[in-house]
């Protein structure tokens, strides 16, 4: 009897608290280790992609502005008359002591005036030979090297300016071709100093195993930074999509992000390989600490959940006993200790409970209020543009005195514009401001697009005087000229319209009759307005949109903001809907009736 009584004795109530504390305790640790890491890993991807997308940008334009530069040379080189001349008729009717001397001078101003060169080469396809100049001479000899056949392309291909790889070193080439029938008359090779450009790919570099290509017109590598590494089938596979057009600004190959930048004119490429175990790496401190720091959580959990239990669980096993002996004849229990004075700990921690959550909400509204402020600077900074006010003037009084009066007007229009938008004392100003801002706006719109477009005012009176934040019209109607009149013929038309609603709302309508949107874009467009009033907005495709919208709601109510109304072929309408101030009274700003 005994051991069937042992066999169904369950767990006690102090070992289920402990084990509950232990798991409570435990189980936490471990998912926030784990989310920890994922969340750093996701974390580090995306700041992974936005920093090697940029870096992509700035390593095109680098490279667009080097190719600029070896164009320019051979451009002022062809463009110079004697220079041309003389490889036009060279072999033919020439002087050869003088001619010499024309292309000697020729290539060594070039020299001289331009470091980026090591070397000019010029193969003249008369007589097949090759000029190489050098700052040490310049020499005549002939096609011996196979020049003709190491600068070589299909003809398809464009010969404006190509780089091309050789033994000798890095070279880019220039066709020289007849006016009349473009017959190849010379290539004109300048064999380059790779600093300049060994540094651009340097800089995209930002850890050991990344490698990062120079490409030319022709897929070939011309520069490399990789370290030893094999990319051969990884660059063809990425090249291959490139070429297909199937990818984007960046890709995933074999377990590595591929990112890819191209200078459009001379169509040189930047091929960045980045192995994923790079962000592995990166999150390895992370888990670490995380591991390091569930372990003495749970070696801290263990003693604390002990502890908790014992002192939970005393007080009951207590009153278990005294239950036990309780006198069933007139059931009484036998008390101990006054249990008002638990009570009572229990009331004051219950209290210091309440005002520390009531402290907690006071610091989150403070703290609420002040990123509201702090927000509303900021997109209010957003919109202000800081440009040259006094050089504006000067312009204008120049353009006066000599009688272009059309830059007169367009000048004095757009230092009104700056002076209204910098001035960043006045956050609120009245709608007759924001209209003669716009007015201003309008002016240069119609010195640019001429009688193109006509708008329609319809302004109620008492409104004029309202208050609204600054640059809330503006903004708007550029969307309409560059979104909205874009895709549209005919003569352009705006309406603006303005009036003061039964409760006391202030309405705003600004319609075009331009080419309008479809229902899925007004709606995503409104959704993402709805979503984005009191978060970040700099990435948003339509940030004029976002900027006044969020300026409204966070200057008024959430109720409050823009809504967007379209048709497609059938023009926009975005309309303003905000609470009335000012109205009726002296402000005391500039634009009121008062």
């Amino acid at each position: 009897m005994e051991s069937s009584k042992k066999s169904k004795r369950t767990l006690s109530i102090r070992t289920k608290i402990f084990l509950f504390m232990l798991a409570v305790a435990i189980i936490p640790t471990i998912l926030i280790t784990a989310l920890a890491a994922l969340n750093t890993y996701d974390s580090l991807y995306r700041q992974l992609i936005a920093i090697n997308k940029d870096g992509m940008l700035w390593g095109s334009d680098r490279v667009s502005q080097f190719s600029d530069e070896l164009k320019n040379t051979f451009y002022s080189m062809e463009f110079d008359k004697s220079f041309r001349n003389t490889v036009l008729k060279w072999g033919k009717d020439s002087d050869s002591y003088q001619d010499s001397a024309i292309l000697r001078n020729t290539f060594n101003a070039t020299l001289n005036k331009n470091n980026l060169f090591s070397s000019i080469e010029l193969y003249l396809v008369s007589d097949r030979s090759v000029i190489k100049a050098k700052r040490a001479g310049t020499t005549l000899q002939s096609d011996e090297e196979g020049f003709s056949n190491t600068f070589s392309r299909p003809a398809e291909m464009q010969t404006n300016m190509y780089l091309k790889l050789t033994g000798q070193g890095l070279y880019a080439v220039h066709n020289i071709n007849t006016f009349e029938d473009r017959n190849l008359v010379a290539k004109l090779a300048l064999q380059l100093r790779t600093v300049e450009l060994q540094g651009i790919l340097e800089k995209l570099k930002t850890s050991q195993d990344e490698r990062v290509y120079l490409l030319n017109d022709q897929s070939e590598i011309v520069m490399s930074i990789n370290k030893g590494f094999d990319d051969k089938q990884l660059l063809a596979k990425s090249i291959s999509l490139i070429n297909d057009g199937s990818s984007g600004e960046y890709f995933s190959i074999d377990n590595n992000i591929i990112f890819y930048g191209q200078d459009r004119g001379v169509k040189l490429g930047i091929i960045k390989i980045i192995p994923r175990n790079e962000i592995v790496k990166a999150t390895r401190p992370t888990v670490f600490a995380g591991i390091f720091m569930g372990i003495a959580c749970v070696f801290a959990a263990i003693m604390l959940s002990a502890l908790i239990s014992f002192y939970i669980s005393s007080p009951i096993l207590k009153l278990a006993d005294k239950v036990k002996n309780i006198q069933m004849a007139t059931l009484e229990i036998k008390t101990g200790e006054d249990s008002r004075n638990e009570i009572s700990v229990l009331e004051n921690h219950i209290a210091l409970f309440v005002q520390r959550i009531k402290d907690l909400i006071h610091q989150e509204y403070i703290i609420k209020l002040q990123a509201k402020s702090a927000q509303i600077k900021a997109l209010q900074a957003q919109i202000n543009p800081h440009f040259l006010h006094n050089t504006l003037q000067l312009i204008g009084s120049i353009s006066l005195s000599r009688g272009v009066r059309e830059v007169y007007n367009i000048a004095g229009a757009l230092s009104s514009m700056m002076r209204y938008s910098m001035d960043f004392e006045s956050g609120f100003v009245t709608l007759g401001s924001e209209l003669e801002h716009l007015d201003n706006y309008l002016l240069i719109q119609k010195e640019r697009f001429y009688d193109k477009f006509s708008i329609e005012l319809d302004i109620q009176e008492e409104v004029k005087n309202c208050l609204m934040p600054k640059l809330l019209l503006q903004p708007i109607v550029e969307n309409c000229f560059q979104h909205g009149f874009d895709r549209s013929t005919g003569d352009w038309k705006l309406w603006v319209k303005a009036y003061l609603s039964e409760d006391k709302k202030v309405h705003i309508t600004v319609r075009d009759n331009g080419g309008g949107m479809s229902r899925e874009q007004v709606e995503a467009l409104n959704e993402e307005m709805k979503d984005a009033a009191y978060g970040s907005i700099k990435n948003s495709r339509h940030i004029g949109l976002m900027n006044v919208n969020s300026r409204i709601r966070l200057n008024f109510s959430e109720n409050d903001g823009i809504t967007v109304y379209s048709e497609k072929e059938e023009g926009t309408r975005i309309e303003y809907i905000f609470d009335a101030q000012g109205v009726g009274e002296d402000n005391g700003l500039p634009g009121s009736d008062n």
